[in-house]
Parts: C-alpha cells; structure tokens; sequence
C-alpha cells in the first residue's frame, strides 16, 4: 500500500511539473510529425508572391517551429495542370508564422506551390497544391526582373508600354503595360539552321539584335542573322520587310542597331559594311556616311546608334578589341567629336553594349571594362560631359565568357546593395526619364539613385581642323581645278583619259572634292587601294560637282571614276582630222561629177 501511495505521488508529481515547464500531459505518448497545412493561397503583385494557410489541425504532439516552402514552375506559354516536380525554395522557415513572400521569381512563368509543416519529430505531409500562378510583372527581387535568355534591346511606345526583345524566352518580342504587367508576346523565331536550310517566311526572325518604335508605335525589328528589318504594328502583327545581304544602298552586313529622328527618318548601323543608312519614313533609302578605319567618321566596330532631339547622331563602337569609342555626327553625317574609352590595360577589354538618350537629351552609356570588374551605366551631356553613374564597380564580374550577377547569398554576406549590381547589355529610358537597364535582370533605376560624377570634358570636344587645298590636273595641254575642303588636303591630280582621275591625297578625315564637270561628270565610284569608298553628293552646278567621302587613314590617292572623262587631245584631233578628210572628198567627188570625171 506504502508503494501504491508513493507511485500515485510521484505521478501527480510529474504533471505538476509538466503543466509548469510547459510539456503537454501527453508527454510520455509517442508523438508524431505534424498533419497538412490548410487553406493554402497564393496572391502575386508587381514584385512578388505571398503565400498565406492555416496551421495543420494536428501539431503531432510538438509545437510547430516552421515550414517547409515547395515550388513547381513552367515556363510560358502556361499549361493548365499543376506541375508534380516540386523542389524545396525553403526547407526550413524556421518560424510558425503562416504567410511567406517569395521573391525569387522572374516575368512569364507561372508558378504552384505546397506547404509542409516542421516540429521537432520532422516534416509532416504536405498541403494541397495552388493553382497556377502566372507571374506576369517585368519585375522580381529588389524590383529586379529576370529573363531566361538576356535581353537585347527595349523600347517605349507613346503609351509607355514597354517592348523587350529576346532571342529566346518570349520568342522574340515581349510586350508589358506602363506597370510592367505582361499584354502580350510575338514568335515566330526560326534557329540559324532552319535559315541556312530553307529560305525563312518574310515573317520569322533568325537573330533579332535590336529595335526601335516610330511615332506610329509601329515595331521595327532588326535581324541580323537574316540582314533585314522586320516591321511589326503595335499588336505585334507583321506589315513588312526590308533589306538584304550586300554591300549596295538599302542591302546590309550584320546590322546591329536602328534608330529614329524626330522627323521619322530611321538610321541603320550597317556594322558588317561599316557604315551608318539613313531610311525615309516610307522606307526608302537616303544617303549614307561611314568608312573602314579609326579615324574620325570611320568605324571598326560600329554596334549602337542614339539620336538626341536636335538630330545629332551618335553612334557607338563595341571596343571589344580596342577602348571603345562613340561618335558624334549631325544630322547630315558629318563628323562632330567624339568620347573614347579610357582602359589602357592589354588584359583589359573595355567596351559598351547600349547608347540612349532620355527626354533632356542626357545621353546613357553601358560601360563594361572587363578586366577591371567595372559594369555600370553612365550618364552624360550631348556633349559628351560626364553627369553621374550607377552601378557597384566590383560586385558584377565576368567568368571569361559573359557578365555574371551575384547570388543572393553574397548580398546577405556584403554590404553592397544588390540593386547596385548590374550587367548592363541594354539601356532604355520611359517618357517620366526612370532608365530600364537589362542585363538579363531588368532593373528600373529612377534618377536620384545615380551618383553624381565630377564633371569631365571629352576627349575631343572639338571638330577636325579644316583646311582648302587646290591641285590642277592637266591633259593636252588643258588644265582643270580640283579642291579640297577639309581635314585632308589634295597634293595632285591625273587624268586617265576615258577611264579615271587618280587624285593625291595627303592626311585623313572627312573631306569634299569638287570637280569640274568638263573634266568629268556622272560620278560613279571611288577607290582606294581596290575597296570601294562610300560617298555622297553634296552639290552640284552647270559646270562642278563636289562630293564628300572619309579619306581612309593610310590612303595616299583614291580613284575617280564617272560616266564621261575627258579624252586625250589627240584622240579628238584625229576625229577632226577624219571629219574633215571625209568632208574634202565628198566635195571632190561632187565637182568630179560635174566635170565628167569619176572618182
């Protein structure tokens, strides 16, 4: 009986101290993982996507002390099903709250999740999945949206939708409202050896590189792969196509880039011809301006084109073998100044992917120097005035391939905002100047978050020294005046009769010839060492016309060929002669008749 009473002391004893530490009565029964989650929802906004259910109704004995976070996805265009291939994005919330925000998450992709609850015997069943979410914002983490392949380039209609071209994840073209919510998407992308294989559909794209929207909001698509651009309406429905491979007016080589002015005109960066087309608003060709070589107006790597809203054109080149450099022209193709890069290291490759202007006519450079780990977008004057800059100089880095961006983990780990770190492949600026950079992340950057820079003076903030230079070409006695106007001068000419005028050249640049028209006339084509020197006719009278062309760095003469050149003196002698011998006989045999004779 002493034992009974000690046992039922001692029981008592232990839910006395059980109900004071906290343990359930049920402590010495086994306990179990927790019962499913309930009620589970998931509601997407701009940036993100929150999770919210209720606690199991069984904790299993334990409390609960978090949850296991599961995620399937797929890709647009969506299916209705819900994915079974779920992988854990938080294996341990580490907390009983019952809501959840996921970041991790990039436009046009739509998403399922399921909910399973932890105490400290486990992990217990998990919930019913959610419905497809279609996350449908341009946006993610740190107001930071991410592509599935990098973005090319980026647009803005008068609406202020956002156009996003692509070579792979939205097919081609991406279309977002001014909130960055997704309207809708454009296909029709073939791979490069379907195109080599067949001959492509007017209305497909091999290798889109670039775009650009007119005051219609009419899509004009440049694809390399096939040397054409595609025009697309504002629904993204085909209405034409133009250009083809060669070297001739409206034909291109690898076009890189298009823009507009405000007339509606559209430039073409010709790159594989390396040269700059201008197009009327119907299409039609206009002129052209742009050479091989590194002199001012010439081009090696001519890859962007910007236009501010005086006309002016700029036009960048990649530097991937040299410092990059942007050029200035005015709205007739002449040379203004120019910006160059600044990296000097042989293991430094310094280059610029994008060129755009905002509305106060600030020009916005991507500047990567990949030796160096500096990946940022700067901002200048149309003078080439350095304003600010925005991005973090080493938390972007290159892996001997491409820019990378940094994981989550490291921004947990520094101090360096992750907002700051960019790897800028294109810039574009909406109608309020907030500038999109894309790299493949897409980060919206308003204009107080740019660092102010001391401002700096151009490289070469001035024009090319002009300079009037005469030489006289004579042939028979007969002289004629070539002039040269500006920054290489004429040293002499020659006249190859019928064929040519080889004309002395001494410096470079850009420089106009006039010619007299008895000299020769019906200008055709210009060489230098057997390559074709594009040039453009700037004026013409009854008696001269003057062309203007860039003198090729190196080029010591070019040759002139026309429709009519002056022949040699006593070419025209003999044909006199000839006339005249003919016209005496005619007359002897005239007289001849008359006086019975026959000759």
């Amino acid at each position: 009986m002493a034992l009974c009473k000690i046992g039922v002391i001692l029981a008592l004893t232990a839910m006395l101290l059980g109900s004071l530490v906290g343990v359930p009565s049920s402590w010495a029964q086994s306990a179990t993982v927790p019962a499913a989650p309930t009620d589970l929802t998931a509601t997407a906004d701009e940036t993100s996507i929150k999770l919210e259910w209720k606690a199991p109704t069984s904790d299993g004995g334990r409390p609960i002390i978090g949850y296991k976070i599961e995620r399937a996805s797929q890709n647009y265009p969506y299916s209705d099903a819900t994915s079974s291939s779920y992988g854990p994005i938080v294996p341990d919330t580490g907390s009983p709250s019952t809501t959840y925000i996921d970041k991790t998450i990039r436009p046009l992709t739509g998403y399922s999740y399921r909910i399973s609850a932890i105490n400290a015997q486990g992990t217990g069943a998990a919930s019913n999945p959610t419905s497809i979410i279609k996350f449908e914002s341009m946006f993610g983490v740190w107001g930071i949206g991410y592509f599935k392949s990098s973005v090319a380039d980026i647009a803005f209609d008068k609406s202020g939708n956002i156009d996003i071209l692509q070579t792979n994840f939205c097919r081609a073209i991406c279309k977002f409202d001014t909130n960055g919510v997704f309207v809708s998407a454009f296909g029709g992308l073939i791979s490069q050896v379907e195109a080599h294989s067949q001959k492509p559909a007017i209305d497909v794209l091999v290798t889109p590189v670039a775009m650009a929207i007119d005051g219609s909001d009419n899509i004009y698509v440049v694809d390399q792969g096939l040397n054409r651009i595609q025009k697309y309406d504002s629904s993204l429905d085909f209405l034409e196509s133009m250009g083809s491979l060669g070297t001739g007016d409206g034909q291109f080589k690898g076009p890189s880039d298009i823009a507009f002015d405000k007339s509606g005109n559209f430039y073409v960066v010709d790159s594989g011809n390396f040269r700059i087309q201008k197009f009327d608003p119907s299409g039609t060709f206009v002129s052209k301006f742009g050479s091989l070589g590194r002199a001012d107006g010439q081009f090696t790597e001519p890859r962007a084109i910007a236009i501010d809203t005086s006309g002016n054109i700029f036009v960048s080149e990649d530097g991937y073998f040299t410092a990059y450099r942007i050029q200035k022209f005015d709205s007739s193709g002449t040379f203004v100044s120019k910006l160059e890069g600044h990296c000097t290291d042989q293991n430094c490759s310094e280059y610029t992917n994008a060129i755009t202007f905002d509305s106060s006519d600030n020009l916005y450079v991507t500047e990567n120097e990949r030796g160096i780990q500096n990946f940022k977008i700067s901002k200048y004057n149309s003078d080439f005035i350095l304003l600010s800059t925005f991005g973090s100089p080493t938390c972007a880095y290159f892996d001997g391939q491409e820019c990378r961006e940094p994981t989550q983990q490291y921004f947990n780990s520094n101090s360096i905002p992750g907002f700051q770190c960019l790897c800028p492949v294109a810039v574009g600026a909406d109608g309020s100047n907030n500038i999109f950079s894309f790299g493949p992340r897409i980060k919206k950057i308003a204009q107080d978050e740019f660092i102010s820079a001391t401002p700096s003076t151009p490289s070469t903030p001035t024009p090319p020294t002009t300079q009037q230079s005469t030489a006289a070409a004579t042939l028979d006695g007969k002289s004629y005046s070539v002039v040269a106007t500006g920054a290489a001068k004429v040293t002499s000419a020659t006249i190859n009769a019928k064929k040519s005028v080889m004309v002395s050249l001494s410096g470079s640049g850009e420089i106009q010839l006039k010619l007299p028209k008895n000299m020769i006339d019906g200008i055709s084509t210009i060489t230098a060492g057997g390559q074709n020197i594009p040039f453009t006719t700037v004026g013409t009278t009854a008696s001269d016309t003057t062309i203007k062309f860039t003198v090729p760095s190196g080029t010591s003469s070019v040759e002139i060929q026309g429709a009519m050149v002056v022949p040699e003196f006593g070419v025209i002698a003999a044909i006199v002669l000839a006339t005249s011998l003919l016209g005496v006989i005619s007359i002897a045999r005239l007289r001849g008749r008359s006086l019975g004779f026959r000759l």
